[in-house]
């Protein structure tokens, strides 16, 4: 249930999780997952597509959890089978929503062999035209695909909130949905958007200074603050739209 007078409390995402006395173990459990899926990645795609999924599911959970006002957010790591699924769940929809960006970049990488193909078979003028107009296009590309990784930024909080709330992929594809959360509260998203960008780069260079294995622990603790945000910013919008008056 949805209660009134819910705030966004952004710090909060990076201190929930040692307010757990169990936090040391499930951190170490998700540090062991990712080291696995790292270090298995030389061996096989297997291992590492599972412990990413697992940690994405693990989030997905964490946000179920954040968006039901649960008084211990962070989850055990139990039901590997339900985590797998979400985070199968989540991967699909990222995949589909991040369409877009990803026709875009080949869009953008494929103009610049056009020009090179017309060489030596066509006039000079004709290959200069070419180069102008694929430059252009190629530039064109590059700005949309930038916006809509922003556009993506702001969106996937509420997708991953959809999902967590209903456990169901069909309604991650509810665009409208999904869409009005974004629309109610674009401050909150783009500001979820811009924390974890930040914290995560932040971690990662943590992580890489300490000879790269600091990575196999500051990971994981990026995904739960993101999960954390993604919570948040679902319950606080969902909130909102409740109090809204119906049109």
């Amino acid at each position: 249930m949805m209660n009134k007078g819910i705030e966004m409390e952004y710090g909060k995402a990076f201190t929930f999780a040692m307010e757990d006395p169990d936090w040391i173990k499930k951190l170490g459990i998700a540090a062991a997952i990712v080291f696995v899926a790292i270090v298995g990645s030389v061996f096989l795609l297997i291992p590492t597509i599972a412990g990413m999924l697992l940690l994405s599911g693990y989030a997905v959970e964490i946000a179920r959890r954040v968006i039901n006002n649960e008084a211990k957010p962070l989850p055990e790591w139990a039901d590997f089978g339900n985590l797998f699924k979400n985070g199968l769940f989540l991967t699909i929809a990222l995949f589909v929503y991040n369409l877009p960006v990803i026709i875009l970049s080949v869009c953008a990488q494929s103009n610049s062999y056009i020009p090179a193909l017309l060489r030596g078979n066509v006039d000079r003028d004709i290959v200069q035209v070419a180069q102008t107009v694929t430059g252009v296009l190629a530039l064109c590309c590059s700005c949309l695909q930038f916006l809509y990784s922003i556009f993506m930024g702001m969106v996937t909080p509420a997708v991953a909130g959809q999902l967590a709330a209903t456990g169901s992929l069909g309604s991650a594809f509810q665009f409208g949905k999904v869409l009005s959360h974004v629309r109610a509260q674009p401050v909150v998203y783009l500001l979820v958007f811009l924390i974890t960008a930040v914290a995560g780069f932040v971690l990662a260079l943590v992580g890489m200074i300490v000879c790269g294995i600091g990575l196999f622990v500051t990971l994981p603790f990026a995904t739960f603050i993101n999960a954390h945000l993604w919570g948040q910013a679902y319950r606080f919008t969902s909130s909102k739209l409740a109090e809204a008056p119906a049109a």
